[in-house]
């Protein structure tokens, strides 16, 4: 069963688009490269269910057109019109620490660890290697998916379990 609590807001249906269930999204959240997620969730009564995404195509900034598998008309996606998009919070987790890998995203997240407390604001998101750091003064800290326990993102923070001793190299 899909929690909210495990969920993400990313967006909202602004309406339909065309008739073959295509949508116009309003994004939220900048960091979403929609050409790596594969499905999207939204309430429907009171259940969070997951829509595969059949096509996306981005229109701006901040819209976007998908369209989903289950539902193939604009009759369908006009019932879905105003609801809420949401992709699961461990998704946007792996998102954060492996995409945007040419941009500084993050920059301006705090990191808070859970052996160290805050270490600081992310100056920067060093992506020149295989393994992107984040540049907090003269910290270089792993930005993996193995170290990264939650982002949030109207927060902008970013709790990590850094390993023991990484702080006094």
């Amino acid at each position: 069963m899909i929690r909210r609590a495990d969920l993400v807001p990313v967006g909202r249906v602004v309406k339909p688009h065309g008739i073959k269930g295509e949508w116009t999204c309003s994004l939220n959240v900048d960091e979403i490269d929609f050409d790596v997620i594969d499905y999207i969730i939204l309430d429907v009564e009171g259940i969070f269910v997951p829509f595969h995404i059949r096509d996306r195509r981005r229109k701006n900034s901040v819209e976007v057109w998908l369209s989903l598998d289950d539902i193939p008309n604009d009759c369908m996606a006009l019932e879905m019109k105003g609801k809420t998009l949401y992709i699961a919070q461990s998704l946007m987790t792996n998102l954060a620490a492996n995409a945007d890998r040419n941009s500084n995203s993050l920059a301006g997240y705090t990191l808070i660890d859970k052996h160290y407390g805050t270490v600081g604001e992310i100056e920067a998101v060093d992506t020149r290697t295989e393994n992107t750091l984040f540049i907090i003064g003269e910290y270089l800290i792993p930005a993996g998916s193995d170290y990264i326990t939650d982002i949030n993102h109207h927060s902008r923070t970013i709790h990590t379990t850094l390993p023991e001793g990484l702080l006094e190299l």
